[in-house]
């Protein structure tokens, strides 16, 4: 059986992380980094499948940085080679009983890259701009797992 995800149900922090319970809102920045809000919902998402106990997979931020975020950081080489296979991957891949789910996480207003398009075309993925619709997907897909 499957239960409903509720934000109450949820350790204080975690209720904290998604702003539940704010007090006064925040003061609107004046120049929002889509990366702060896509990291944010990355970090909203994963913690809800470690809630619902279903195994994924990610890229570490850290290491992206490492190879990318630096000139000279690696040697020219290895950055050709992640380049070539780090590229376009979604932000999760998400696994139950055999099968996957890929999902590339992207803010209201973020846009795929063409190589990001294809991979999440080969691997029938979704791009996914909010939380709700995150959950809305993951639980449809568990849902669907005794149909296959």
């Amino acid at each position: 059986m499957v239960r409903a995800f509720n934000l109450s149900d949820m350790p204080p922090d975690f209720q904290k992380k998604c702003g539940a319970n704010r007090a006064k809102p925040r003061k609107a920045r004046k120049r929002s980094d889509p990366r702060d809000r896509e990291a944010g919902l990355q970090a909203l998402c994963e913690q809800y499948l470690n809630v619902r106990n279903v195994l994924y997979f990610r890229l570490p931020d850290n290491l992206m940085k490492w190879f990318f975020g630096r000139p000279g950081a690696a040697p020219l080489h290895a950055l050709t080679e992640c380049k070539r296979y780090l590229y376009g991957w979604p932000d999760l891949l998400v696994f139950d009983q055999g099968r996957y789910l890929a999902i590339e996480l992207k803010s209201p207003t973020g846009r795929l890259k063409h190589e990001q398009k294809r991979k999440l075309r080969i691997l029938g993925g979704h791009v996914i701009r909010s939380f709700d619709d995150f959950k809305a997907v993951v639980d449809s897909w568990l849902t669907d797992r005794n149909s296959v």
